[in-house]
């Protein structure tokens, strides 16, 4: 019985927009043609496929089941196996001279392409100088709008200090690189620089609420609110003023180690000496 090789391979043209007229008719041409043979393999499936004589005999049986439980004599029936042996070669024949007519479309719209290439080039030089423009005209107002970004942010992280009575200078700048709340370039988890647009902003919020800020938009009013913030302490037995969170200033203080410096940054609950040399005695 004869075999059928169902690979068909075409090529893949120039988006059609950058073809000349006659090349365009000639796209077409060969997509129609493409079109109707594979309508007709779809239509020949069964006839076709590598195990059509198995599923036309899976057929037969089928029939000739429901035939005795009918109470009907199953040779009297159409015969699948004999249908599909009658109409396979005919198929075939159908679904290759479909094929042969692709491949002679296909070959000609490739020696057109190959010959109008120089005008197609330009076609799509010309269409790539518009597209460069869009482009780099995009990435400028991207810029701006992110450096307009990193400036409000800017002035949000001051507030940020004041709000934790760290008390810094608002630079009041129009223009800025965004910052993570921690004065850096936006990292991963690895140190890597991120990428700018979500990727960037999602890191910079993410610091942001690290620090206790929950609502870096505005959008409730709630206030930053460190558990436990650095504060500056003095050490009472050198005068050294250095910095600690205010947890381990607490515990210092109180074995009379040092005094702190801030007592308004200190969390709730916090209830100062009455004098620190007195706790140091």
């Amino acid at each position: 019985m004869t075999d059928y090789d169902s690979y068909l391979d075409v090529f893949s043209a120039p988006d059609a927009r950058f073809l000349p007229r006659p090349v365009k008719a000639l796209l077409k041409e060969r997509d129609d043609a493409h079109s109707k043979w594979a309508d007709a393999e779809s239509d020949f499936v069964h006839l076709l496929t590598s195990d059509w004589n198995d599923q036309a005999t899976a057929a037969d049986q089928a029939a000739a089941r429901q035939a005795v439980a009918s109470g009907k004599n199953p040779f009297d029936l159409p015969s699948a196996v004999e249908e599909a042996e009658r109409d396979r070669p005919r198929a075939i024949a159908i679904v290759e001279s479909l094929a042969a007519d692709v491949r002679r479309a296909d070959s000609k719209l490739k020696d057109a392409v190959r010959r109008e290439m120089p005008a197609i080039a330009k076609a799509i030089g010309q269409e790539l100088a518009k597209v460069r423009d869009a482009y780099l005209e995009a990435q400028r107002l991207a810029d701006t709008a992110r450096q307009t970004f990193g400036a409000i942010l800017a002035d949000r992280a001051n507030a940020v200090n004041w709000e934790l009575a760290v008390y810094t200078d608002f630079p009041n700048a129009s223009q800025a690189t965004p910052r993570a709340a921690q004065g850096h370039d936006p990292v991963d988890v690895y140190g890597r620089p991120v990428d700018r647009g979500m990727p960037e902003v999602r890191q910079i919020e993410s610091s942001f609420s690290a620090i206790g800020v929950t609502d870096l938009y505005g959008e409730t009013g709630a206030p930053a609110v460190q558990a436990d913030p650095v504060v500056r302490v003095t050490a009472l037995n050198s005068g050294q003023v250095m910095e600690m969170k205010a947890s381990h200033a607490a515990h210092l203080e109180r074995q009379g180690k040092v005094q702190i410096l801030e007592p308004e940054r200190m969390p709730a609950g916090y209830v100062a000496p009455d004098a620190p040399a007195a706790a140091a005695a």
